[in-house]
């Protein structure tokens, strides 16, 4: 047999569909439907046996995970679900999903012109239609709604309290209500969006570019500004541009945002919430590898070197600085007196105290930990790219249970946990409800 692509080539599961149509022993889905078609699937075959070691009966053994349902997706690259009002919605290339939370039943299929992440909210499915127009559907029918009056560029919305904000390519922040599609305010920014707006405390902060950056692969921020959610009136901008800003946070203290110096080093400013002065900065000899976290006073921050510290969120001030190994690439999990973190280089969970630093336990792995960690009740859960995700006792370290479920962080995302339910979309393309226990 010979060899399908030439080197460089682009081979997407579109033409691959295409290309091996009519083959004897190949089967796809029939996706030869026009954009924004809507079709209702009968329910998937839910499966009651546990995928993590089971009885001789097939039932679940006490303590271990129980998975409640799967089914199967579009392709092998659906991003990871999103949860609302009982609906978890995937996007699949440019297909969404809609699968009932509790049973499984595939609620809805649907076509898109993009491969946006969609926003949900008031029982509706957000995302971008044609000219970057925002579309809307009903979240558990999939029945398409009036268009609404505003722009949806590249998934960079948010829906807080009854109200959309959405940004357009033209740099711009618009919030509508979407029942009654009604236009709040329009409010012209310095530039396009680099990232989906973030409400907090009655405010929306957004990170911007102020120049062209068409050359680059990913665009880098060189403002930030925060908006009245109620008026749209300009809270403050930065008055001097930022050197290549891609990771921020809006925290319960301020506003984190990293800029990345050279190669090997990263500062981190801390700029007011209420005036958007800076509070403080501090430089870090790592390149930072995750957004700020921000926990009881403290701010998290974790390195691709493998450095790990704390900072005292209201001045900056390191209270201590340990490390997880030589690399890193996932965000730090804080959980009540432990700061978790999950190394790419050893294959390790390591678990810091949160106040002092020092490290009360760590376990390997088969595989990277690439994700990032999560806490279900007292167990600590994280994946590792072998293809497990395994779970911890929070104070001791031991062992609780290993389940066979691998996903894709760096393509995928991570999955959703409500309620002690892990909602995840695997590499192998099927969406799973666990409950952990």
């Amino acid at each position: 047999m010979g060899t399908y692509a030439p080197s460089g080539a682009i081979v997407t599961p579109e033409i691959l569909r295409k290309d091996l149509s009519g083959l004897p022993f190949l089967h796809f889905p029939d996706l030869s439907t026009e954009t924004l078609e809507v079709r209702s699937t009968p329910a998937t075959k839910r499966r009651t046996a546990a995928p993590a070691q089971q009885s001789a009966r097939g039932r679940s053994l006490p303590g271990q995970p129980t998975e409640k349902w799967n089914a199967r997706t579009i392709s092998t690259a659906a991003k990871q679900p999103l949860l609302c009002d009982g609906t978890v919605v995937v996007r699949d290339g440019l297909w969404l999903l809609a699968f009932d939370a509790g049973a499984g039943d595939r609620l809805w299929s649907r076509k898109t012109l993009y491969d946006d992440v969609p926003v949900l909210g008031a029982d509706s499915v957000y995302f971008a239609g044609p000219l970057n127009c925002a579309l809307s559907v009903d979240l558990r029918s999939g029945k398409k709604r009036l268009p609404l009056p505003v722009p949806l560029h590249n998934g960079f919305a948010a829906f807080d309290k009854g109200t959309l904000y959405t940004s357009g390519p033209e740099g711009a922040l618009h919030a509508i209500d979407p029942v009654s599609r009604k236009l709040l305010w329009p409010k012209p920014i310095s530039g396009p969006m680099v990232a989906a707006p973030k409400v907090r405390r009655g405010v929306v902060f957004a990170l911007v570019s102020e120049f062209s950056q068409h050359h680059l692969p990913t665009p880098i921020a060189s403002n930030v500004l925060a908006v009245d959610a109620e008026t749209g009136e300009l809270q403050w901008r930065l008055p001097t541009a930022l050197p290549e800003s891609r990771q921020w946070q809006v925290g319960r203290h301020a506003t984190y945002v990293v800029q990345d110096l050279e190669p090997s080093r990263s500062r981190v400013t801390a700029l007011d919430l209420d005036n958007g002065e800076t509070v403080w900065e501090h430089e870090l000899e790592d390149r930072v590898a995750s957004p700020p976290v921000e926990s009881d006073g403290a701010v998290y921050l974790v390195g691709n070197a493998g450095s790990v510290c704390a900072l005292e969120a209201k001045t900056g001030g390191l209270m201590w600085q340990n490390r997880a190994g030589r690399r890193v690439s996932a965000a730090p999990l804080v959980t009540g007196d432990l700061v978790i973190v999950g190394g790419e280089n050893p294959n390790r969970i390591t678990a810091f105290d949160a106040a002092t630093g020092t490290t009360r336990w760590n376990k390997s792995g088969q595989g990277a930990f690439t994700s990032s960690p999560f806490a279900v009740g007292h167990a600590i859960c994280a994946a590792h790219r072998a293809g497990d995700l395994l779970a911890w006792h929070a104070e001791t370290g031991k062992r609780l249970w290993k389940l066979s479920l691998r996903w894709d962080p760096r393509s995928q995302g991570e999955p959703v946990v409500e309620n002690g339910v892990l909602y995840a979309a695997t590499a192998r393309g099927t969406v799973h409800a666990v409950t952990l226990h």
